[in-house]
């Protein structure tokens, strides 16, 4: 569970577009909108559909369901706008019983590259010192204790103890979570 918590305060809020089997668009949230992978339509026609949304469709329609359900290589990246982003297909709709998945739902992502704390804000605001806020800005960057100690020239004990003064200084459980915490 710990793990699961991790990934969620890792992320932002997903597109989520849902398209019938024969693939069209029947529900997008406001997430998709912005990011420009869709605009909607209104009740008489179709909304407009990124075409690496399109091709992720394809590809998914070109396999079996049975097979679809093992097939990682259908996630995409998507240059919609400015940004990258990650698409990622799933079926879905089905009753358990045997009967067949009815619709085809994409989650969609920005990718970010790296993440970086606003270290003055985060000094200001949870009230960590000034080694404080320099070790979770390398754990924000994905930095292991190991790492953080050879770059402070501090010994790992001192970072676990620094750590532990964030995590109790912005109420965090989890090393992912200061991050989420501290942008």
């Amino acid at each position: 569970m710990a793990n699961l918590l991790d990934i969620v305060y890792s992320r932002g809020t997903p597109g989520i577009l849902i398209f019938n089997l024969a693939g069209d668009l029947i529900f997008s949230n406001e997430v998709a909108i912005e990011m420009q992978v869709v605009t909607p339509g209104d009740g008489h026609k179709q909304g407009w559909v990124h075409d690496g949304i399109k091709n992720l469709l394809q590809s998914v329609f070109n396999y079996s369901t049975d097979d679809f359900a093992c097939r990682a290589e259908h996630q995409n990246v998507v240059n919609a706008g400015k940004l990258p982003y990650s698409a990622r297909p799933f079926l879905i709709g089905g009753d358990g019983k045997g009967r067949m998945q009815t619709c085809i739902l994409v989650l969609v992502e920005k990718v970010v590259k790296e993440h970086e704390v606003n270290v003055a804000r985060s000094r200001q605001k949870f009230r960590l010192t000034k080694r404080e806020a320099e070790v979770a800005k390398f754990i924000s960057k994905g930095f292991s204790n190991r790492e953080i100690s050879d770059k402070l020239f501090i010994s790992e004990f001192t970072v676990k103890n620094h750590l532990k003064q964030i995590m109790k200084k912005t109420g965090a459980t989890a090393r992912s979570q200061i991050f989420a915490l501290l942008q």
